[in-house]
């Protein structure tokens, strides 16, 4: 990155793991009975969804502008 802009911009890299669920209209995190807690049934870690990428944010005179990029 050129000196000029070491103080007001970064670049970094992210590596990301997690579960992504749709439940639709509402959320909910109690089960049918409305007192059960939902149990998703993960067996391993390969059951997660894993993904990197990378990160810029750039400080602005207008204050701080960041963009993210993912790919699976």
């Amino acid at each position: 990155m050129p000196d000029k802009w070491k103080s007001a911009a970064r670049v970094s890299w992210f590596y990301d793991v997690g579960n992504v669920f749709q439940t639709g209209s509402k959320v909910r995190f109690k089960g049918a009975d409305d007192y059960t807690p939902v149990d998703y049934h993960f067996e391993s870690w390969s059951d997660l969804k894993r993904s990197t990428g990378i990160a810029v944010q750039w400080l602005a005179p207008l204050g701080c502008f960041a963009s993210h990029s993912a790919y699976r």
